[in-house]
């Protein structure tokens, strides 16, 4: 069983974040915002067909999210079943979350239709384990939820907090719109663009979220603990939690996409070499050891997996790369917000100073 010497963390980083209500999306001057985005873009649904299907409203850029879409990916073997994806830049996703749930704005969460009953689930586990049973074997359920609360909770808040700490620099604005818009609709990259450019989200998303330089080197070196520790155990195991790969392995994968450079993200990231200088660096440490040699396993093995038979069944990744199904669709392209944008940057510079 995962071992505790990290518990607890001494900061520690939240995994989630203030939450934005649907009251709040809907009063000046944020309603403003959410008018314009909302008029050049629209929202998907479940796909129709399959008896079992799903709208995930993600951040794109979320490590938390890659752990949804993961699953439901692998989930996508069975002819049965089919998802969407409505991936929006960080901020903006909560003007679609919460006319999911009113008092939502985290992600990943999803519109589920099963049969003729629609539902709403949120929180990254209890999406997987209830679309993606696979993943949990009967045997090893306990170790298998063990490591993966853990994970969620130190993982996925560290690695978050350090690469964001060099992300939200100065220097790198372009490389943020870049990145974070990526599969998003064009009026949500001028929006996303706009606030990082004014700067009006950095300072609320490093308040919320924890993150400042102590925090991020706090956080580099509880990632190295916890990279002994996987790896300690990957000594006498093929996996997290046996001989099979699990929604442990899983987990620990995506949520250490930020720090590796994983090759199968080549479609939705620019080139590593334009990242800060720290995460360089700290990829090509972690690369090195036997936990990051197998979260690039897991991706290069059972990231474009399959589910048979209530098993995972691993194919090799062979060049094929990670990509959004669908998302919110352009209903027109805006280049230039003008008066707009005014209006908007004061809408997303109210909001997130509440």
């Amino acid at each position: 069983m995962p071992p505790s010497s990290l518990d607890p963390l001494p900061f520690p980083p939240p995994e989630n974040t203030r939450q934005v209500t649907l009251a709040n999306t809907q009063r000046p001057p944020l309603s403003y915002v959410n008018a314009i985005v909302k008029s050049f873009s629209s929202t998907p649904g479940p796909p129709p067909a399959p008896p079992t299907a799903a709208r995930l409203v993600t951040v794109g850029i979320s490590h938390y999210a890659e752990k949804v879409r993961w699953g439901l990916d692998i989930k996508r073997s069975d002819p049965a079943f089919d998802y969407v994806e409505d991936a929006h830049p960080p901020a903006l996703a909560s003007l679609f979350t919460t006319r999911l749930d009113p008092g939502c704005s985290a992600t990943p969460i999803i519109e589920l239709r099963e049969g003729e009953k629609v539902s709403v689930m949120k929180d990254s586990t209890a999406i997987l384990e209830h679309l993606c049973p696979f993943l949990y074997p009967e045997e090893r359920l306990g170790e298998v939820r063990e490591w993966e609360e853990r994970l969620d909770r130190l993982l996925g808040t560290t690695s978050r907090v350090f690469a964001y700490e060099h992300m939200l620099a100065e220097e790198h604005k372009p490389l943020l719109v870049e990145l974070a818009t990526a599969g998003t609709s064009v009026v949500e990259t001028q929006v996303f663009q706009l606030a990082i450019n004014r700067n009006v989200l950095q300072k609320n998303m490093k308040r919320f979220m924890k993150i400042d330089a102590a925090n991020a080197t706090r956080s580099r070196a509880e990632i190295d603990v916890l990279y002994k520790e996987v790896s300690d155990r990957l000594a006498t195991s093929p996996y997290l939690a046996g001989p099979t790969f699990t929604a442990a392995d899983l987990t620990f994968a995506a949520l250490s996409s930020p720090l590796l450079n994983v090759p199968e993200f080549g479609g939705l990231q620019p080139g590593f070499h334009r990242f800060p200088t720290q995460m360089q660096q700290a990829a090509a440490e972690l690369r090195e050891t036997p936990a990051g040699k197998h979260a690039l396993r897991c991706y290069a093995e059972y990231r474009f997996a399959t589910a048979r038979g209530g098993k995972v069944e691993g194919s090799p990744s062979e060049g094929r790369l990670i990509a959004f199904r669908g998302g919110g669709r352009n209903l027109a392209g805006v280049r230039k917000l003008g008066v707009a944008g005014g209006l908007l940057a004061l809408g997303l510079g109210a909001w997130l100073a509440s």
